[in-house]
């Protein structure tokens, strides 16, 4: 028996399914049948593919031009000069087919078809929205595709737009760009809306949009899919354009909300109010595709948490430059980078500079690369030392709510750790380190408002983790009188920055200073410390 044979025996005991009918082209078996002698499918099996307990699976294809059910695709594609559509059953990432044969693989496949083909009106409504993006974008007719940079959390606002070369980006007026003298301000009309209820909102499937859909979304009483507080704003709105862009934010999962958007045509440029002009002045309604790019909806696709906070790395060597790079990579958009010192190259891959910055500024270069990872990443570079006379007034005039030191010299941690008993109050410090023949990573937190300094504090941590004193010979690399280097590479700094990101994390929850260790072979540990005070913090 052939594998189109044994799947019509499957096929067969469903009552369900009818009207069956094979045929055969000459790379494929063809089987086509009746779903409840409504829909009809056909399922294509490729002669040359082994199916038994390998990656690959038969296709099923619905045969009507029908858009009746979510998760048919819009583009039909053409077999032996019949049009299909595609029938998305499965999520690739959710299932391993390499462990299942062809008998086990046709039986998941017509299990879905059937869950698929009978979801109720408000399973297949939450299944047409949460492919809304697909569908919309599938339906755009003009050569407009903005990305777009918005505030979440703003209900309602006037958008900003601005042009280079011939690329659009629409904007929440609060958002800060790094590279803005490269865009050029324009004046196109655009709002976002905040859509607080989606219930009844599906994309356009069977027909176009038009100008009723927006209304039923903006001015429907009965299912408040707009908070009053937006009714309001956009009553008294005028528009003197004869042209504007609605942006809608619907909610989608995790809290996480799509941006889709339409370009309005009026008749003419004449002034009258919002829903005036909507109601009575509408010349055409335009879908255009947008991407949402802004830094916060970025992080929460990968799981990531938007850091408002601002910090300042001091030292950016090695390990510096790490976590000034993982932190943004981590959510935090906002840094200010302090070293006077100049990349060497004999430090070139263990750091995240390239040889193109040997002999420039570390804080500057880290600046420019920063900047590069996402336009709102705001960055500033001081080429200088930090010092306890300035520390200060360092934190103060930036603003600096977490202060980082990677210098990496236990001298000039002690020099600092008088001055910084002045930062109580102001901001979090946290010190990150490399010790034991540069094996281990160690991250020692204070809290804001906590007590203790860097003196005290690393001599409870030297209890909880003491110092393995048998050092290596090879652990040191000397480079002349008095050039010394410790002997480490990408793995020590990649876990150490692993141990610095978990105890960040962990700041924003804890009042008592702690410390964490992360250990190439032992991996992270943690333990709080209790600071009984000494000469230079004075505690108690």
């Amino acid at each position: 028996m052939d594998k189109a044979d044994a799947f019509i025996e499957i096929l067969k005991r469903e009552k369900a399914f009818s009207s069956i009918k094979k045929s055969e082209k000459e790379r494929a078996y063809f089987i086509t049948f009746k779903y409840n002698k409504k829909f009809e499918f056909t399922y294509i099996i490729l002669k040359d593919i082994d199916y038994d307990y390998t990656a690959y699976m038969p296709y099923v294809v619905v045969n009507n031009d029908s858009d009746d059910s979510p998760h048919f695709l819009t583009r039909p594609m053409d077999l032996y000069g019949k049009k299909y559509k595609g029938v998305c059953l499965y999520e690739k990432i959710m299932n391993v087919f390499s462990e299942k044969n062809f008998e086990e693989k046709t039986e998941f496949l017509l299990s879905q078809l059937i869950k698929l083909l009978t979801l109720s009106k408000r399973e297949r409504e939450i299944e047409f929205q949460n492919e809304f993006l697909y569908y919309w974008n599938s339906n755009a007719n003009i050569d407009f595709y903005p990305k777009v940079f918005v505030d979440p959390q703003n209900e309602f606002e006037s958008l900003n737009y601005f042009l280079k070369n011939g690329t659009y980006r629409v904007a929440s007026k609060d958002i800060v760009f790094n590279d803005l003298k490269q865009w050029k301000l324009m004046g196109n009309v655009g709002f976002l809306i905040k859509v607080e209820n989606k219930e009844g909102i599906i994309p356009p499937v069977n027909k176009k949009w038009s100008v009723r859909e927006i209304l039923l979304i903006l001015e429907n009483p009965d299912h408040d899919r707009i908070s009053s507080f937006v009714y309001q704003k956009l009553k008294k709105i005028e528009i003197r354009k004869k042209k504007i862009d609605l942006f809608f934010s619907i909610p989608y999962e995790e809290n996480r909300r799509l941006i889709f958007g339409c370009r309005i045509m009026f008749k003419n440029a004449g002034v009258k109010s919002f829903f005036e002009k909507l109601q009575t002045d509408v010349e055409s309604l335009n879908i255009f595709r947008s991407s949402r790019e802004d830094f916060s909806y970025l992080n929460e696709c990968i799981g990531n948490k938007d850091s408002r906070k601002r910090v300042g790395i001091v030292g950016l060597g090695s390990l510096g430059s790490y976590v000034a790079k993982e932190l943004v990579n981590s959510g935090v958009r906002t840094e200010f980078l302090f070293d006077d010192d100049k990349l060497q190259s004999e430090n070139l891959f263990r750091h995240s500079l390239n040889y193109v910055y040997e002999g420039y500024s570390k804080s500057k270069c880290l600046k420019y690369c920063l900047e590069n990872m996402h336009p709102e990443v705001n960055v500033e570079g001081f080429n200088m030392k930090i010092n306890s006379k300035n520390v200060k007034s360092i934190v103060e005039i930036n603003k600096i709510d977490t202060l980082v030191f990677c210098i990496g010299s236990t001298d000039e941690q002690m020099d600092l750790s008088q001055a910084l008993r002045g930062l109580k109050g102001l901001c979090t410090v946290i010190f990150s380190w490399l010790e034991e023949g540069g094996r281990v990573g160690y991250t020692l937190t204070i809290p804001q408002n906590s007590n203790g300094c860097y003196k005290c504090l690393k001599e409870k941590a030297n209890i909880i983790f003491p110092y393995k004193t048998e050092k290596k010979v090879n652990s040191w690399l000397k480079n002349g009188c008095g050039a010394v280097r410790t002997k480490y590479g990408n793995r020590t700094l990649l876990t150490a920055t692993n141990g610095f990101l978990y105890a960040f994390e962990k700041s924003k929850q804890r009042e008592e200073p702690y410390i964490v260790s992360s250990d190439i072979e032992e991996g992270i540990k943690e333990h709080k410390l209790i600071s009984n005070g000494c000469e230079y913090c004075d505690t108690l």
